[in-house]
């Protein structure tokens, strides 16, 4: 392969929405497997989204970054802001013949072990890779469709994983919930709450999602000093090591730890709302914490940066954390996908559904 070609999924998926085969309704959930590989006209090419850049950082993955390049896409809505079909379209689509592409490994088809645990990882190679000789059996091909349709398609996208309570933790049901941000302020002479996070906005994106919940937010600033300095600093991946060694927590939950261990400093608004929620910025501490039991999400938005500027603002970070407490499937695979990983180490399945449109509104 020597070059590439990006094509806009909004578009695709459009036009597979108003041109469905005979008998097909798409007004009803609707996968499309799409195969150009082997026509005269085949060009290799991945998708792209590049209208909808970070709204509070200006940063835009979809142009900038190849972990953002698509394979699969669809699930608009009708009054989306940016792509807006016009009309209920429930379109997911995944073309074999696209890629390699980053996330989900599949570009590797020489190093059965992606992740050093000495155990080969299954991936979904592009479509040429099914063939004799090729990295995966032709025969492999319908399971592997199958699994996509059901981990992907049915239990991901079409139908909310049972990863989370579909409710707020019982016996409370709030009415009013309190979005409690902490930024770490970090970056020299840089306000990183007052410049990356417009709560205007991450409260309207989070009332279009539950529109029953009366959302309100208010932020404090706190140093990175101490052991929140030195927790983030173990959880680089330089260092890699767990803050809290003694906890069944490995290195990447540090930050929801050391907040996690200091709720009482975040929650400010005893009796005036009904829930109060700290929100996070690590996430997979954030979700892994869900699974135990906590109510609360606790690190935060941490405003230190490997980058020259900050890239993702609050509402790409804090809509997810919020949601995923709150009982929305929004960014990871759910349980049952990891009911296929018992089967196979399932890396490409999992994460063919958490770039789609609809998991990011």
């Amino acid at each position: 392969m020597t070059d590439n070609h990006h094509i806009d999924a909004p578009t695709v998926e459009r036009w597979l929405a108003d041109h469905p085969p005979a008998g097909v309704d798409t007004r009803q959930n609707t996968i499309f497997f799409v195969n150009w590989y082997g026509r005269p006209d085949f060009k290799f090419h991945v998708y792209t989204k590049t209208d909808e850049p970070d709204p509070d950082t200006g940063f835009n993955f979809g142009v900038e970054t190849q972990s953002r390049k698509l394979i699969a896409g669809g699930g608009t809505t009708p009054d989306d802001e940016e792509n807006g079909l016009g009309r209920l379209r429930r379109v997911w689509f995944y073309d074999l013949s696209a890629g390699p592409e980053s996330w989900t490994d599949n570009w590797n088809v020489d190093d059965a072990d992606l992740d050093g645990d000495d155990v080969p990882d299954y991936r979904m190679p592009p479509i040429w890779e099914y063939t004799k000789g090729g990295f995966r059996a032709p025969s492999a091909l319908s399971g592997d469709l199958g699994k996509v349709a059901r981990y992907v398609g049915v239990n991901l996208l079409f139908t909310t994983s049972p990863s989370y309570s579909p409710s707020l933790t019982p016996p409370d049901l709030p009415h009013t919930v309190n979005i409690d941000s902490n930024t770490y302020e970090a970056i020299p002479g840089v306000n990183a709450s007052r410049r990356y996070i417009k709560p205007g906005l991450l409260l309207q994106e989070l009332s279009e999602l539950q529109p029953t919940t009366r959302f309100s937010y208010d932020n404090q600033d706190l140093p990175l000093t101490g052991q929140a300095q030195q927790c983030y600093d173990l959880w680089l991946p330089a260092q890699d090591v767990p803050c809290y060694p003694d906890l069944d927590y490995p290195a990447f939950a540090n930050l929801f730890l050391f907040n996690a261990l200091n709720l009482e400093r975040t929650q400010d608004d005893a009796g005036r709302v009904a829930d109060e929620l700290a929100t996070a910025d690590s996430l997979l501490g954030a979700a892994k914490a869900a699974f135990r039991g906590h109510r609360y999400l606790a690190a935060s938005f941490l405003a230190k940066s490997a980058y020259d500027q900050v890239r993702k603002g609050a509402r790409q970070a804090g809509v997810p954390v919020v949601g995923s407490t709150d009982g929305w499937q929004v960014d990871e695979p759910g349980s049952d996908a990891a009911a296929a990983a018992k089967l196979e180490d399932a890396t490409t399945i999992d994460h063919l559904g958490p770039r789609s449109h609809r998991l990011r509104d």
